[in-house]
């Protein structure tokens, strides 16, 4: 039975007529539906968690199994390199013995900083970094450095308009700006990630292959703008895309079906 409470103006507070439901109970059942769709929603959760550590985990096992044999790789090359630097020496000192005087003298040249090609490179490389100062960004544009290299030209420098800056970095940063070092760069990065993932596979002769052009192109850059020669700059270019694509050809695909499998081969 309904207790009816009395209103002070003699009505009736808070009674609920037959039929109509209990409010506290709608609310009761509310409540229970909100945490019923929460515990399902905390377990959905769990599931994704347990999936994605799960997921991780494979990952990172297989990554880790990459990186020991590419250990196992780097110290096999580099104890074959302890072995040819044993020969490799004696070898470099008896022939710069007996090297004809023209040539020794040439090869001494390389470390004098004041040697005339030397010291202009240092000049370039100063000037640079201050149209860089200048213009960080988009740097001078396209073909400009040599028309702008006699505003940040030191009063000393050998030559007074140089096609180039003698550096990849600094000639791309001073002319292209900071996007065009940077996409120079990325395309390094990206090409020396591929050859490295493949450097234990099947491919390991292109990936080898493609760090040794790649590495030896860089360091060359640091002292001449080579990236900027149109021969050199085609021949990388068609060099890298065939490493490339060998790499790519040479690793199995999902439908791929193993050469004892296929008509005619052993």
């Amino acid at each position: 039975m309904l207790k009816v409470q009395p209103s002070v103006g003699g009505g009736a507070s808070g009674a609920v007529t037959p039929g109509q439901e209990d409010p506290r109970q709608a609310r009761r059942r509310h409540l229970q539906s909100v945490l019923a769709e929460s515990e399902r929603a905390i377990a959905a959760l769990e599931r994704l968690d347990l999936a994605l550590v799960s997921d991780l985990r494979t990952g990172a096992a297989a990554r880790s199994d990459d990186l020991d044999a590419l250990a196992d790789e780097l110290e096999q090359l580099a104890s074959r390199a302890r072995r040819f630097a044993f020969y490799l020496v004696p070898a470099v000192l008896l022939v710069v013995t007996f090297l004809p005087l023209p040539l020794f003298s040439r090869l001494v040249s390389t470390l004098d900083l004041r040697q005339t090609s030397n010291f202009d490179r240092i000049r370039m490389a100063e000037a640079g970094v201050e149209m860089i100062r200048d213009f960080p960004l988009l740097g001078v544009g396209p073909d400009n450095v040599k028309s702008k290299y006699a505003l940040y030209r030191a009063h000393d420098a050998p030559r007074a308009r140089p096609p180039h800056l003698h550096n990849n970095v600094i000639q791309l940063w001073a002319e292209r700006g900071i996007l065009g070092l940077a996409t120079y760069l990325a395309f390094l990065v990206l090409f020396l990630r591929q050859c490295v993932r493949a450097w234990g596979g099947p491919a390991r002769m292109w990936a080898q292959a493609g760090i040794a052009v790649t590495v030896a192109l860089a360091v060359a850059g640091l002292f001449e703008f080579n990236f900027g020669d149109t021969e050199v700059f085609y021949l990388m270019m068609n060099v890298t895309a065939y490493i490339v694509v060998s790499i790519e050809q040479s690793r199995p695909g999902p439908n791929t079906a193993p050469a004892s499998l296929v008509p005619g081969t052993t």
